[in-house]
């Protein structure tokens, strides 16, 4: 099982992101500028780790897209930041870490030495897959996506797939 993602390049409009279930139902926004980033950072960390419980996993089992955007008190009780599993928790805090640090020099910080206290400070739990090997495989894919984003015209499309179980 898979979720299919298309992240297509505005022209003259903004990019958006399609994702296609198993049973051919959809859901899709438009990116706010930088945002691509932010989800790719997002396919690049939950696909490494085969996370099944974090943004693209809630997706394929049926939330929308937009449902994560919109202000708290209107989202669904699941996507309520105090109801997200854990790996959803834990995948925003990641993913912040490595776009901050690919915006401020583009180094393999420890990224692992960083999380700890920002877990603890939310009071979750580390996880035992997240290991160095793990971060720095999840960071290469990364900025290859990165690249390849970079590298589309506008109105071109990046197809990616999101493996499920």
């Amino acid at each position: 099982m898979s979720l299919q993602i298309e992240f297509k390049k505005g022209k003259g409009k903004p990019s958006t992101m399609t994702c296609t279930r198993e049973d051919g139902s959809q859901t899709w926004t438009s990116l706010h500028p930088g945002m691509e980033d932010h989800d790719l950072a997002h396919f690049a960390l939950e696909s490494t780790l085969a996370w099944q419980e974090a943004f693209f996993g809630l997706v394929s089992k049926g939330h929308h897209v937009g449902d994560f955007e919109l202000p708290r008190d209107k989202r669904p009780q699941a996507l309520i930041p105090a109801n997200l599993p854990s790996q959803a928790k834990v995948a925003e805090c990641v993913v912040g870490i490595l776009q901050v640090q690919r915006l401020n020099s583009g180094q393999a910080e420890d990224v692992i030495e960083i999380l700890k206290p920002v877990l603890e400070e939310r009071s979750l739990s580390f996880p035992p897959e997240l290991s160095q090997e793990n971060l720095e495989r999840a960071r290469e894919k990364y900025y290859e996506l990165l690249s390849q984003w970079a590298g589309l015209s506008p109105g071109e499309t990046m197809h990616l797939e999101f493996k499920l179980g």
